[in-house]
């Protein structure tokens, strides 16, 4: 069970870091994300782990997001648009460990991304202070449907991380996910313009640099 829930932990922070972004009017600061479970079969451990917020602080072409997984511990996700690369820091049950992003990690998460039917609504609303379009995205391989409101006020920078976003023309500000059955609403709370630091973006020095398949090997005591 505790392999199976760091699993759906894992992937939930790769769906969400999909969403990290850097803008040309806005280069430096935070963005609060709120989450909120609207469907779905989620048993006590899983509905305890699903973050409630999210925080990405951006700084030029880096970004940091930061996910509180209630008792399961906290995830950061650091990616470097300019490198092309990043890293995950999982602090679980007292363990920190960091798990690098290479180039081609990055590139094979872009072509397993999937493609859209993009239908625009005349709907708007207004999300964190800013105007914000409707549209509803549907999956062309499994045909469900995504809605997404975004602002056009903010330009989307397509990466490697929100590569399921690229055709939309403008900043994702609210939009459906689903995780293996449950449905969540994402959300920008707010958006504020900041300096950030540069010590945020770097791996603490005591978090173990390691793999995916060593942590999981450390977490189940040396079992497979």
């Amino acid at each position: 069970m505790k392999k199976n829930s760091f699993l759906l932990a894992a992937a939930f922070s790769i769906l969400i870091c999909g969403n990290v972004f850097a803008q040309k009017k806005f280069t430096e600061g935070t963005i609060q994300y709120t989450m909120d479970i609207t469907s779905g079969d989620a048993d006590g451990m899983v509905a305890a782990m699903m973050p409630k917020e999210m925080t990405v602080k951006i700084k030029g072409t880096k970004s940091r997001s930061e996910m509180e997984l209630g008792m399961m511990g906290t995830t950061v996700t650091i990616t470097d648009q300019k490198t092309n690369t990043g890293t995950v820091l999982i602090d679980m049950m007292g363990n920190k460990y960091a798990l690098n992003i290479s180039p081609e990690d990055m590139k094979s998460q872009t072509e397993s991304m999937p493609q859209f039917d993009i239908e625009e609504s005349t709907e708007v609303k207004q999300i964190a202070g800013y105007k914000c379009n409707k549209a509803v995205m549907t999956n062309k391989s499994t045909k469900e449907k995504l809605t997404i409101y975004y602002t056009k006020d903010l330009p989307y920078y397509s990466n490697n991380l929100n590569a399921q976003f690229a055709q939309i023309k403008g900043m994702p500000m609210e939009f459906t996910a689903n995780m293996q059955g449950i449905e969540m609403v994402i959300r920008v709370k707010s958006i504020t313009a900041e300096k950030i630091s540069d010590d945020l973006f770097n791996i603490p020095a005591d978090y173990k640099v390691t793999t995916q398949e060593e942590m999981m090997r450390d977490m189940m005591g040396g079992g497979e």
